[in-house]
């Protein structure tokens, strides 16, 4: 039978890049948070197939993320924020297994990818992503995302959090029934409409 294993040595002065022998250990929850970890993400990280839960946060990473995260088809929690990310975010939302079947486990519960450098649009359709059907909490604030606010996201019946604030975002804000804070979609010049000022016709 095999092992599984968590650690967590958030804030505890790790400095560096990711060591290679974490890919060897069958981790379900792996939280290296609050440290001045540095380097690019490695592509190895898709080798974590087991991890449910990691947490990266507040360190001193600076890359795209691998098209091998898309491997973690476990994974339901996962923290970025304050870092130096960069690309696209389709890596991330779009779980697949090596053999690029999709799978209805490891549906994420909660992204927090603030104050990073991720640039270009909210996929148009993320909510047809396997992985993003019962999201509670997506927090994507201070960051250079651009286009419009996909509408399938915002009106997801599992979404309670839901933050884009100071983006590149434009267009108006799609109806939706959850009452988000004029807070989630402030700093965004080109947004409009409730809860933020109504469009000019």
């Amino acid at each position: 039978m095999s092992n599984f294993f968590s650690m967590n040595l958030a804030g505890t002065g790790l400095t560096g890049e990711l060591p290679e022998w974490l890919s060897s250990v069958n981790w379900v929850s792996l939280d290296l948070s609050s440290n001045r970890l540095t380097g690019e993400l490695p592509t190895w990280i898709g080798n974590l197939s087991i991890l449910s839960s990691l947490n990266l946060s507040n360190n001193h990473f600076h890359s795209d993320i691998p098209i091998e995260f898309n491997k973690l088809s476990n994974l339901v929690g996962l923290d970025l924020h304050s870092n130096n990310f960069t690309g696209g975010l389709r890596s991330i939302f779009d779980k697949r297994t090596p053999a690029g079947i999709k799978l209805p486990d490891g549906q994420y519960r909660n992204i927090d990818l603030s104050y990073n450098m991720f640039a270009g649009p909210i996929d148009e359709d993320i909510r047809n992503l396997d992985a993003m059907h019962s999201i509670q909490a997506l927090v994507l604030s201070h960051n250079k995302l651009t286009g419009n606010i996909p509408s399938e996201i915002i009106n997801s019946k599992s979404l309670c959090v839901f933050d884009v604030s100071h983006n590149m975002l434009t267009g108006e804000i799609p109806p939706h029934n959850t009452t988000f804070p004029a807070t989630s979609f402030e700093g965004n010049s080109g947004l409009c409409g409730s809860p933020l000022p109504p469009c000019k016709a």
